[in-house]
C-alpha cells in the first residue's frame, strides 16, 4: 500500500506539471491574439480554454487527495495491527 501511495504521488505530480503547462499555454495565446489581427478572436478562445483546463486539476486533486488520505489511515491502522 505505501508503494501504491507512493507512485499515486509520483503520478499526481506529473499530472499536475502538465495541466500547469497548459496554463503557460493559455498565457502564450492569449498575449499572441492581442498581436494577431486575422485569428485573433480564435486564439483568445484557445487560451480561454487552456486556461480552464489549468484550473480544473485542482479540483481533480483535491478530489484524490481524499482517497489518498483514506489509503494513509488504512496503512496505519493495518501497521498497528501488525
Amino acid at each position: 500500500m505505501s508503494q501504491l501511495l507512493r507512485a499515486r504521488t509520483r503520478v499526481a505530480d506529473r499530472v499536475y506539471a502538465v495541466y500547469k503547462v497548459h496554463g503557460n499555454y493559455g498565457r502564450i495565446f492569449s498575449e499572441w491574439s492581442a498581436i494577431e489581427k486575422e485569428m485573433g478572436d480564435g486564439l483568445q478562445s484557445a487560451g480561454h480554454h487552456m486556461d480552464a483546463y489549468a484550473a480544473s486539476i485542482d479540483d481533480i486533486l483535491e478530489e484524490e487527495e481524499h482517497y489518498a488520505d483514506q489509503l494513509k489511515e488504512y496503512l496505519s491502522y493495518a501497521e498497528a495491527l501488525r
